[in-house]
């Protein structure tokens, strides 16, 4: 099935491969995509259920890693417990 549908989107004028769809992602995502390759580009995921699939996992890939980084604290070093540092200067003495 996949390959009739690969050979009958082949033969849309303007249409852009799976192959190209998946070379141009990073750029559609970013918007750097000139306009041309940006209207074939939405011209394919209309068409191609796998590809517009394909697409929301990678954005929702690119938000969530985006997400996990702005949030992370940085950790700042604690001074440890005063029991904790008696304990290892004794064992060290000892």
């Amino acid at each position: 099935m996949r390959a009739l549908k690969g050979a009958m989107m082949r033969n849309i004028p303007l249409m852009m491969t799976c192959q190209e769809f998946d070379s141009s992602m990073h750029d559609y995502v970013e918007r750097s995509l000139p306009p041309g390759e940006r209207r074939r580009f939405r011209l394919h995921i209309t068409l191609c259920r796998e590809c517009r699939t394909y697409l929301e996992d990678y954005e929702m890939t690119v938000l969530l890693g985006k997400a996990a980084f702005s949030e992370q604290e940085v950790l700042q070093p604690s001074s440890p417990p005063e029991r904790v540092v008696r304990a290892i200067l004794n064992a060290r003495r000892g």
